[in-house]
């Protein structure tokens, strides 16, 4: 979901004063999709977003604007009107849209240009050149500003010169990994568009993500997310497994190598030292165990986040590297797999995988049917310190989850088998028979026991009571809950919702791009605790839900809302 701002190209045109800034040095420079030879003579102010080199000959004035890609819709006219909107739409008094034209640039890739005329904000006349480039679910914008059509001839043949230098990672398949060449290696096949269907490579049976892209290069299998925007980029390569006996943390140490070497990239060190730190071995809930080392790279494209996973399959280790670019982001140092949205794809793809030389034992499909404990159940505990609610909650196949707060999206059609590698203390078995059971942690064991309506759970040796909330299929909330005096959520009978910014509040995101709007109208439906909202016009979420002490009301005097179970009081 986009995130409503300015483009760094927007805020920069809304003012066309000319930067100050270094001296270029006539080099091979990279940044975003494009490689460039920078013009000779002009003065460069590099930002983390966008590179804008200006030249100053008496009166003619021109800049040359190159931001990160953007978003775009397919199509080259319709990516170049809904770029020309972006750019010029703020801090102009005047800027119609021109024509445009489809071209083939000396490198050989395709691009829509058109030019004209603007006033800005303080009446000055000026010209602007935007060029389109078409990448896959985004482009990159270029453009030209001068201070009169004269400006822009008399930069003409440095601008000539910077064009014939361009050359894209990929003009028709975006093939931004790092690492990756302008041209793909002879052996690579054609993307394609994951269709969620499982795909075999080697001994793997996999599902790649919906909508990602799926290319065979050389003995390797590379999927890329769809729809990043600006600086994000991330790649996922499944490598040849290994038949070996070796012990994971040794063979990891080799993969680490061989990832570095296939992106011909510089190692950098993590703040322990070392160039990857090792998680503690872990076994997912398919009973099949797996090791990750997470470190940093550089290429000439920027700077990733690499994790490498390993997983043992009978006599053979698999190999998977997931490559995340990192970037800052308001101050932030991000990197495109802390996406919430990319991160459970991730999780999805590498803990659904099955190996064609050993049988699966994934646990049978959680769902929450009634019987014995089977439900949400919150209650009182100790976490990092301080009292929090705590949420036990035991799912009708006997996994359970047991933490401070609840699966990101809810539990409806709930993957524990997904979920457990990101929150593998919140997630265990249990068994309960008559008013007595057990829960077994990974960190130990914890006696169960009816208390009346209550559930009693031993924990530290102190017994804790916790009240099962309700959640009717049936219910259909009525109200307004608010965070104290700031934003709130209205629920209807009839389905309805309006949203002043409180799912955005619960959503809780670090991220630079958060999953939920600022706010909206839309519908709503209630299952399995989770809150489904369609927003009018988009997007969809899944909100965690914890449930309501008295399923019976429709309108409590409270509402818990989130993984987190925000507390928001009803007006």
């Amino acid at each position: 979901m986009k995130r409503a701002r300015r483009s760094a190209t927007t805020a920069l045109l809304a003012s066309v004063a000319i930067p100050s800034g270094t001296l270029a040095s006539q080099e091979t420079r990279q940044f975003s999709a494009v490689t460039y030879v920078a013009p000779a003579g002009w003065s460069l102010d590099s930002q983390p977003r966008v590179q804008v080199f200006t030249r100053i000959q008496g009166q003619d004035r021109c800049m040359l604007i190159l931001p990160l890609e953007e978003s775009s819709p397919p199509g080259l006219g319709a990516a170049f009107a809904a770029a020309w909107r972006a750019i010029f739409s703020t801090g102009y008094r005047r800027a119609e849209q021109p024509a445009s034209v489809e071209r083939v640039a000396p490198a050989g890739f395709r691009y829509a240009v058109g030019e004209g005329s603007l006033e800005d904000g303080a009446g000055r006349q000026l010209v602007a050149r935007l060029h389109v480039i078409p990448l896959r679910a985004t482009s990159q914008w270029i453009v030209l500003i001068g201070s009169a059509p004269q400006a822009l001839a008399s930069c003409g043949p440095d601008w000539e010169a910077f064009f014939r230098s361009l050359r894209l990672r990929s003009a028709t398949d975006d093939t931004s990994a790092p690492g990756r060449t302008a041209a793909a290696p002879p052996d690579a096949e054609p993307g394609v568009a994951a269709s969620g269907e499982p795909t075999r490579f080697e001994n793997l049976i996999f599902v790649p993500p919906r909508g990602w892209m799926v290319r065979r290069t050389g003995n390797l299998v590379q999927l890329t997310a769809s729809g990043t925007r600006g600086p994000e980029r991330l790649d996922v390569f499944l490598l040849p497994g290994r038949v070996t006996s070796a012990g994971l943390a040794r063979e990891l140490e080799a993969t680490w190598r061989e990832v570095q070497s296939l992106l011909g990239a510089e190692l950098l060190r993590n703040v322990s030292g070392q160039v990857y730190d090792l998680d503690e071995p872990g076994q997912s809930l398919a009973g099949v165990e797996y090791l990750r080392g997470n470190g940093g790279m550089r290429t000439a494209g920027g700077e990733w986040d690499v994790s490498v996973y390993l997983f043992r399959a009978a006599d053979r280790i698999e190999r998977v590297a997931v490559i995340a670019r990192a970037f800052t982001e308001n101050l932030v140092r991000l990197t495109t797999a802390n996406s919430l949205r990319f991160s459970q794809d991730i999780r999805r793809l590498l803990f659904g995988m099955k190996f064609g030389n050993m049988a699966g034992r994934a646990p049978a499909r959680s769902g929450l049917n009634p019987g014995g404990i089977v439900g949400v159940w919150a209650g009182l505990g100790m976490s990092f310190g301080s009292i929090k609610t705590q949420f036990a909650v035991f799912l009708d196949n006997g996994l359970a989850y047991f933490g401070p707060g609840l699966p990101l999206e809810g539990l409806d059609d709930v993957d524990p088998v997904a979920e457990q590698p990101a929150h593998r203390r919140e997630w265990g078995t249990y068994s309960w028979s008559g008013s007595a059971g057990v829960l077994v942690m990974p960190y130990g064991t914890i006696p169960l026991r009816s208390a009346g309506s209550a559930l009693e759970l031993t924990t530290n040796r102190t017994p804790h009571r916790y009240i099962k909330l309700g959640l009717p299929a049936s219910l259909r909330l009525d109200g307004t809950w608010c965070y104290g005096q700031g934003p709130c959520v209205t629920f209807t009978p009839d389905g309805r919702f309006e949203d002043s910014g409180a799912i955005r509040v619960a959503e809780h995101s670090l991220y630079a791009w958060p999953q939920s709007p600022p706010g909206g109208v839309g519908r709503y439906t209630l299952r399995d605790h989770t809150l489904h909202l369609a927003y009018d016009g988009g997007p969809e979420l899944r909100v965690a839900f914890p449930g309501v002490e008295d399923g019976r009301t429709s309108s409590p005097s409270t509402l818990r809302l989130g993984w987190s179970a925000d507390l928001l009081t009803r007006r």
